[in-house]
């Protein structure tokens, strides 16, 4: 994918976060200004899980050094290209939540799904959900790829 591709489509997703932000804002709809972290998790809690992530992403590296360093890019071409289309939207995610932090002080959250107890949310969360998992899931097929073709 090209860098003006990537650039144009993760600043369109931004757009549409933004705009459905003002509308909620300046219609009359409800929302929550977040100033906490993702699905309203509060600061201290922020940190605690910022800790464990930072922690596990240190195991995890730990673990696979090796795998890591003989990693060939030649034979994972597609793999890539998937995944950078996944890592768009956890970009313009970040981005557009990034500018609320910038202009507002917290995060305009308006989405709630009233059947479960589910914090309020917005869509640069659910980019940034949908790009996570989907990366996550390519990463763990393609784990049981190589060790199938191994056995």
């Amino acid at each position: 994918m090209t860098r003006i591709k990537f650039l144009l489509i993760a600043i369109s997703l931004v757009m549409v976060d933004q705009l459905s932000k003002y509308i909620v804002r300046h219609s009359g709809g409800f929302y929550v200004c977040n100033s906490g972290i993702a699905f309203g998790i509060n600061v201290p809690y922020a940190f605690i899980i910022t800790i464990a992530i930072i922690i596990a992403a240190v195991i995890f590296l730990r673990k696979n050094e090796s795998r890591i360093r003989n990693y060939e890019l030649s034979e994972s071409r597609k793999f890539q290209i998937l995944n950078s289309k996944f890592i768009i939207l956890i970009a313009a995610g970040a981005l557009s939540n990034l500018i609320d932090r910038l202009l507002y002080g917290c995060i305009t959250d308006f989405i709630d799904i009233k059947i479960f107890h589910y914090p309020f949310f917005n869509l640069a969360d659910v980019f940034i959900t949908i790009g996570g998992i989907m990366i996550l899931s390519r990463i763990l097929k393609r784990e049981a790829r190589i060790v199938r073709h191994r056995t």
